[in-house]
């Protein structure tokens, strides 16, 4: 996947745990995280996978943040975790954190500041040779694209169909708008509002390769995903 960059932060503090004001309450074998996702004006975000992995015992605990951009798990003490945030179909990694068996009844609270990419290429999702139909190892792209969708609700997308220049111009202008319906289409079978996606074509306009050589035309032969509302 072709990325622009991303602006995070992350700050991890420790603070005692009130049991009384908790619903979740650290142990004498886990501890309490509490994992708040906010974008970088400090609003929460909601809604947001989270992932935390033991990096020795290899366990992994996933969630999703609240309406208030927080996410709270007991994970086992004498392991070091691996703080992980979902951006659209992988996780990133944010930075590692040690919990010793000694921790005692405490609170780690992990405040994760971030901005979304604004665009997306998607990796695997593939057409047949000149035509419009997508084959059926571009699901799994796609689906992860419908769940982020799902989660989001307020996301709007352009789906941007791209090509080399191989052949007329006007022809790649079409099979590109063409491939970025198909996009369209499935993400509408899978229960996402029509009025949420936008397809478009670029034909060979936008080119990121050398269209001189194989490996810039395959560059350029892609389907991207720009968020155009949040």
């Amino acid at each position: 996947m072709v990325k622009i960059k991303i602006i995070l932060i992350v700050f991890i503090t420790l603070s005692f745990l009130d049991v009384f004001s908790q619903k979740l309450q650290s142990t004498k074998d886990k501890v309490l995280f509490n994992v708040h996702v906010m974008d970088l004006s400090n609003r929460p975000r909601a809604n947001e996978r989270i992932m935390l992995e033991g990096l020795n015992s290899k366990k992994t605990f996933t969630g999703i943040s609240n309406s208030k951009g927080l996410y709270s798990v007991l994970i086992p003490k004498g392991d070091k975790y691996k703080i992980k945030y979902k951006e659209f179909d992988e996780f990133l990694d944010y930075s590692n954190l040690s919990v010793p068996l000694d921790s005692g009844f405490f609170t780690f609270e992990i405040n994760i500041r971030f901005e979304h990419q604004e665009t997306y290429t998607l990796k695997n999702v593939n057409f047949d040779s000149d035509k419009s139909t997508l084959k059926q190892d571009s699901y799994e792209t796609l689906n992860q694209l419908v769940d982020l969708m799902k989660r989001q609700q307020a996301i709007k997308i352009e789906v941007a169909g791209h090509t080399d220049n191989s052949g007329l111009a006007e022809n790649n202008l079409k099979l590109s708008t063409d491939r970025a319906k198909s996009v369209k289409n499935y993400l509408v079978s899978k229960g996402i509002l029509n009025t949420r996606i936008t397809a478009s074509g670029y034909g060979d306009t936008e080119p990121v390769g050398d269209n001189n050589t194989e490996e810039g035309k395959l560059a350029n032969r892609r389907t991207e995903v720009r968020i155009i509302a949040e």
